[in-house]
């Protein structure tokens, strides 16, 4: 019981985090929701992944 109520608060929080980025393109959004929604545990992991990778990918350019 407590782990599916934890399952949505985390699926819930990762949607909010998508719908609130700017620097996502709009395909992008949608296609991270519906990760997120139709494969909750994979889709968060996979969403997260993308971040960590995008977030160390822009702090090396701007080092440069």
């Amino acid at each position: 019981m407590y782990i599916l109520l934890i399952l949505i608060v985390v699926d819930v929080l990762g949607l909010f985090s998508v719908l609130r980025r700017n620097d996502l393109d709009p395909i992008n959004k949608v296609v991270f929701t519906l990760c997120i929604i139709l494969l909750p545990i994979v889709g968060i992991i996979i969403y997260y992944l993308f971040l960590s990778s995008r977030k160390r990918r822009k702090f090396d350019i701007s080092k440069r």
